[in-house]
């Protein structure tokens, strides 16, 4: 490996390694890669690499939207910073686009990094939930309202379960339980994606290690509660068995039982975890949580999801339908519409929890159409080419988008950028002109 390449693998690497625990050091990790990229010359060849992938355009349609989104923007230093902020999502595609010298070796060594930081930063938290159980800090899983319902659904829980569940667990790194349960989600599909076609060539201990590996995956995207995700997970995964166990042609009653062992895991820990219980189950099929208080104000996440995406669809419909409110101004039309509505939440969040209605809200239907371009366009194409591991990617991120704002935030624009890229151009080649099967590694 010559001195260029090992500059960038080793700094593509570092950020990965330090996505869930330094958004700093994983800047500062791109921004070599990215001086590497630059310092790799070749330019002729890179122009011409990005004229032949139209699957870039989009991204950079998106930015000068964002820009544009700027001049009507009463917020326009908050309009900047929304730009300043997603620049990794608007420039790596065509820097990895265009990268002369990353293999796909080189690329499955960084998901095989990423499967291990994953590892050790939940192993990390549950060693710091056992420490705050040890020494009887409090929770920070439920305000006082939750927490009153909680414990009248669950008069009996054991206090233990707060100190390994949820937001105390991913605390433990200081992260969103949601966002890090969609690294480890993540992780499990690169676990199916590098290890599922040589799985029967493996000694008996790499094969005992594997199965170990998913389930502790599993049993902590349970014990971080996210709904989105442990759904997204029962998804992906049975998806990807019974795809496997048919391709292999094995008969329906072993393919029945493999369903039940993997399901097995996530029933038994929702029923045994009172807060994945509560946060799965129980909440959820509480009426009470869906309505708000004699004042307005909804306490209950179920019922401010609800009502800020009721916020939403009525500013939509009052914004600008081309291009949207301004690129600055999402939350404060919200709140402007939560003022005149009489609505408000506990949290005082004017975040829409939903990454399609954010940028509709934003940028209108131009926005929107962009957005839709960049994710499903490349999905599209994998959909032709058979690429069923991206599609569960875009799957992956799509139904957390449902949920969260996800391009809002570092820890969901930074994961995107650089894994959508990856996938996309260097690792999966897609090609709008080819419907060649896939071929990885």
């Amino acid at each position: 490996m010559g001195w260029h390449k090992t500059i960038l693998v080793l700094s593509l690497f570092t950020a990965i390694i330090f996505l869930p625990v330094s958004m700093s050091l994983c800047h500062a990790a791109l921004a070599i890669y990215i001086l590497a990229w630059m310092r790799e010359g070749q330019w002729r060849q890179k122009a011409e690499l990005l004229k032949s992938h139209p699957l870039v355009w989009g991204f950079l349609v998106f930015l000068a939207l964002h820009v544009i989104g700027i001049s009507h923007s009463e917020d326009i230093a908050n309009g900047w910073f929304n730009v300043q902020k997603k620049l990794f999502f608007f420039l790596l595609p065509a820097i990895f686009a265009t990268t002369l010298s990353l293999d796909k070796k080189a690329i499955q060594l960084l998901f095989k990094g990423f499967i291990f930081t994953c590892v050790v930063t939940t192993l990390f938290c549950l060693a710091v939930g056992f420490y705050h159980y040890q020494t009887l800090q409090m929770q920070n899983n439920f305000d006082i309202s939750t927490l009153s319902l909680y414990q009248h659904l669950n008069p009996d829980a054991n206090l233990l379960w707060m100190f390994f569940s949820y937001i105390e667990l991913a605390s433990g790194i200081g992260m969103h339980p949601t966002y890090l349960a969609m690294y480890v989600v993540f992780s499990v599909l690169l676990l199916i994606h590098l290890y599922t076609e040589s799985f029967r060539t493996y000694q008996p201990l790499k094969k005992t290690g594997i199965i170990l590996l998913f389930f502790y995956l599993e049993i902590i995207i349970v014990l971080l509660s996210s709904r989105i995700l442990i759904l997204t997970f029962t998804v992906i995964t049975l998806s990807s068995l019974i795809f496997i166990l048919r391709s292999i042609q094995v008969g329906p009653i072993f393919q029945t039982i493999s369903v039940a062992v993997v399901l097995a895991p996530i029933l038994l820990m929702v029923l045994v975890n009172p807060v994945a219980r509560y946060r799965n189950l129980q909440e959820p099929a509480t009426r009470e949580t869906y309505l708000p208080s004699d004042a307005g104000i909804y306490s209950y996440s179920t019922g401010i999801r609800k009502s800020l995406w009721v916020l939403s669809l009525r500013v939509i419909m009052e914004s600008n339908p081309v291009f949207g409110a301004g690129t600055g101004d999402v939350k404060g039309v919200i709140k402007k519409m939560c003022e005149r509505s009489g609505e408000d939440n506990i949290i005082h969040s004017y975040d829409p929890h939903n990454q399609f209605l954010y940028t509709q809200i934003g940028l209108g239907i131009l926005g929107i159409a962009a957005l839709l371009i960049c994710l499903y366009l490349p999905l599209w194409v994998a959909f032709r080419q058979k690429n069923y591991f991206y599609l569960g990617f875009i799957l992956l991120f799509t139904l957390v988008a449902t949920t969260e704002s996800v391009l809002e935030s570092q820890k969901g624009i930074v994961f995107f950028a650089i894994f959508n890229s990856i996938l996309v151009f260097p690792y999966g080649n897609l090609s709008m002109n080819s419907l060649k099967k896939l071929a990885y590694g």
